[in-house]
């Protein structure tokens, strides 16, 4: 493991997956495992978390598909 790596490791924060009906889905260690998992880039779920996406995921740029996504507090 690369100093980058060891360093995002410690920095990262939870991250919470729900459907679009409120049910828990998943939690992940990170924002990019969460990515990972959705296959998305990182940046779809950041903009989920930070309020200026309503979901990220689900293809082809259907609204009402998708997950939303919380810090673990």
């Amino acid at each position: 493991m690369n100093i980058t790596n060891a360093i995002r490791k410690i920095c990262s924060k939870p991250v919470l997956m729900y459907n679009l009906d409120g049910d828990f889905v998943a939690e992940f260690p990170s924002v990019n495992a969460a990515a990972d998992h959705i296959g998305v880039n990182h940046s779809a779920v950041t903009m989920v978390l930070t309020g200026k996406h309503r979901t990220a995921g689900g293809g082809s740029g259907n609204r009402n598909t998708g997950y939303t996504f919380r810090y673990k507090n």
